[in-house]
């Protein structure tokens, strides 16, 4: 008789107690065949959360150290492997690497991230950010030729800068092959110059460096702005690999500028709180709280540089909320192009133009102030 192989991934766990202010500890069984999963409290050693089946919005390539996992609405970040089995099937597997875009390429983020996405790497982290002279001669201080660390260090304040952080099998070396295919058909490809608008990690004992500098790091605060719309690319999205794709017809709207970007993983007191205006006034209201709180979602700050009213123009760039009534209509917006349904409709932007700034204020001031703190 021929028995079945249970692989089952463990992980040290942590997930923040919004009550208590603190954060409790648990170990996380994941039960790959199945799509099971089993959480014990390490505090009490008791069982947290009997063996269950897992959300279907998860996936066994969600678990991987360092990934926020939410399961039931509580989101669980994984902190590092319980047992040697997973951290033998898992560290190249789901290694994960950094790629720093300089001011000369942002406004092709989507495209490079695209690019990426299409190699079969995984969105895990992105932020951009701008990083001062002091925090570049911290970041360059072990580059032994002082000229060169000049260089480098001037080409990181010249402008903002956009930390992309991605999860792939082998990434490291990956994203050190995949570097040429990147440039392909940008401008000046083949040019040093090209290259020298990226900074990755070439070896993975550099990763946590670049990670701990860019990701964990909070720089610069972004200052409000008054003339923009909020836009959130949802959470389908980065779990289709689409996030690229969104991004770049984004940044090709002719009325506006990305002037601040981020990933996050929002909690449900955080989603709820976003997403207030709409309680009682949309039906679906408590399934946009579900899917906003299932996986890591990009909110993007436009301000409009050809208009004075962002907010409806770039609504009516991405097309109606209902994606039928889209794809009848303006099937050649976002919406049409890559919405499924009325919750998991591709973007959310803002409805009303008094609320761009406020929108925006939640996530690039409230949010990141708070991430901050835990």
């Amino acid at each position: 008789m021929q028995t079945t192989r249970n692989t089952n991934y463990c992980f040290k766990a942590k997930w923040f107690d919004e009550i208590a202010q603190l954060h409790r500890h648990y170990n996380i069984r994941y039960y790959v065949e199945l799509h099971q999963i089993e959480i014990i409290d390490t505090k009490s050693n008791k069982l947290f959360l009997k063996k269950t089946d897992c959300p279907a919005a998860v996936s066994a390539s969600d678990f991987y150290v360092g990934a926020n996992v939410c399961i039931f609405g509580r989101r669980f970040e994984l902190l590092d492997y319980l047992d040697a089995s997973t951290r033998e099937m898992l560290t190249l597997e789901r290694q994960r690497s950094l790629l720093i875009v300089k001011r000369a390429f942002i406004c092709q983020i989507g495209i490079i991230l695209d690019t990426l996405e299409r190699q079969g790497c995984a969105l895990s982290s992105l932020k951009l950010m701008q990083i001062h002279s002091k925090e570049a001669e911290e970041f360059y201080s072990t580059q032994s030729d002082q000229l060169e660390a000049a260089r480098l260090i001037a080409s990181f304040i010249d402008g903002p800068i956009v930390a992309i952080e991605i999860v792939a099998s082998n990434c490291v070396e990956k994203l050190v092959q995949l570097m040429p295919t990147v440039l392909v058909g940008r401008p000046q490809s083949g040019d040093t110059a090209d290259l020298s608008c990226f900074e990755y990690p070439k070896t993975v004992a550099e990763v946590e460096r670049y990670r701990n500098f860019f990701i964990d790091k909070l720089h610069n605060n972004i200052d409000t702005a008054q003339n923009c719309t909020c836009v959130v690319v949802l959470p389908h999205i980065v779990k289709k690999k689409l996030t690229g794709k969104v991004i770049e017809a984004i940044q090709a709207s002719p009325e506006s500028d990305v002037t601040a970007m981020e990933s996050f993983h929002l909690d449900r007191a955080s989603a709820i709180d976003f997403l207030e205006v709409y309680d009682g006034v949309l039906p679906h209201y408590r399934d946009a709280v579900d899917h906003l709180v299932s996986g890591l979602c990009v909110a993007i700050r436009l301000e409009g540089k050809n208009t004075h009213n962002v907010v409806s123009d770039f609504r009516a760039y991405v097309g109606p909320w209902d994606v039928d009534m889209a794809k009848k209509l303006r099937p050649h917006t976002i919406r049409a192009k890559y919405g499924i349904d009325r919750i998991c409709n591709a973007v959310h932007c803002t409805d009303l133009p008094e609320d761009g700034s406020s929108e925006c204020d939640f996530f690039f001031n409230i949010l990141t102030n708070q991430n901050k703190k835990l």
